[in-house]
């Protein structure tokens, strides 16, 4: 008898479960998203005013307290201690050790498919990745070479060059073209996207007395 009226209250409380699951939405931006950002991507692309007014209304009201500080510091761990980088506007393979500028260059040429793979989540403006000063054959004098992005808007034919990025600069932009008010970096610690304005100011060719 027991055994009967356990089972009938494990199958009442499966069925309190299912429907509870059923019926509490998912919660996919605890922050909200830039109220600017709706209207603006409406056609697929973001003009020139229309970043600008997004960065006008990045909201600064967060309890910073609430933000999540993130977790421990990692180390990149890479088993070989040279890399063959193949330029994809000539072709040519230059060679690059550990040794490298204390293993900058190094580092940065294991990263650049990522960099590759994140610019595709790049919403409504038009970027693309200039790698050649990694290249021996296309930019043969440079000592110290680094990633840029050109950038160009939905409504314009100019493109805007921005040299020295990091992986984190394609974040902001990724974050930043989605409409999210939070940035999240590699390590998880969250900050307002206006903290990092100026950055983005930067890397979209904006000028502060546009803001």
């Amino acid at each position: 008898m027991w055994q009967v009226i356990i089972a009938i209250i494990i199958v009442v409380c499966i069925g309190i479960g299912v429907a509870v699951g059923k019926t509490t939405p998912k919660k996919t931006n605890q922050y909200g998203i830039n109220k600017a950002y709706t209207e603006s991507i409406a056609d697929g692309k973001l003009n020139r005013s229309e970043i600008i007014a997004l960065l006008k209304n990045l909201p600064d009201t967060f309890d910073r307290e609430k933000l999540n500080m993130g977790a421990m510091c990692y180390e990149r761990v890479s088993s070989a201690d040279r890399v063959e980088y193949v330029c994809p506007h000539c072709g040519f393979r230059t060679l690059y050790t550990e040794e490298d500028q204390s293993g900058a260059i190094y580092n940065g040429i294991l990263e650049i498919d990522s960099y590759r793979r994140l610019i595709g989540k790049i919403k409504g403006i038009e970027v693309k990745l200039d790698e050649r000063e990694f290249c021996a054959k296309c930019k043969p004098y440079v000592k110290n070479p680094k990633l840029a992005l050109n950038i160009t808007f939905g409504d314009e034919k100019k493109t805007h060059h921005v040299g020295g990025i990091s992986l984190e600069d394609i974040k902001f932009l990724i974050e930043f073209t989605n409409g999210e008010v939070i940035h999240t970096n590699e390590m998880d610690w969250e900050t307002p996207m206006v903290d990092h304005k100026k950055r983005l100011e930067e890397l979209l060719g904006i000028s502060e007395k546009n803001i």
